[in-house]
């Protein structure tokens, strides 16, 4: 994968599969400042039938929202910049309906309580099994067609 600039979003359009995996038909955006991760969840998202658009930073993420189609957020707690508790409320106050799943590294009491006050449905510990976050995209109310 090659290495963009810090903000700039790529796009993972689904492959082709008729959407019939996890997610399928969601428009994910996945927010990480590690491109490795990033990218390795946008090719996970986009086999299971989902768009998916990557980018890592906070205002790119909320550049993104306002331009394109978006059903869930994939935040990091940490980003350069700004967190991912501060981003997850900014989302909750101009997008208060649309679900943000909160990243961390090391999940705790305290961050898993924190993601929950900023408005976060979930917080999952990196790296996690695809399988979990299929689970828990399957269990969200489907997309507008």
């Amino acid at each position: 994968m090659r290495r963009r600039g810090r903000g700039a979003p790529v796009t993972t359009e689904t492959n082709g599969n008729g959407g019939n995996g996890a997610g399928s038909g969601f428009g994910v955006l996945v927010v990480d400042d590690d491109p490795e991760w990033g990218g390795r969840m946008a090719r996970m998202l986009s086999v299971g039938g989902s768009r998916v658009v990557v980018t890592s930073s906070g205002d790119g993420a909320l550049a993104l929202m306002a331009q394109w189609p978006v059903d869930v957020v994939l935040v990091d707690e940490e980003l350069s910049g700004t967190s991912g508790f501060d981003l997850t409320r900014r989302i909750r106050e101009s997008h208060g309906d649309i679900p943000v799943v909160m990243m961390t590294g090391h999940e705790t009491t305290a961050v898993t309580e924190a993601a929950e006050q900023a408005g976060a449905i979930a917080c999952m510990t990196k790296p996690f099994n695809f399988d979990a976050l299929a689970a828990l995209l399957e269990s969200l109310p489907r997309p507008a067609a």
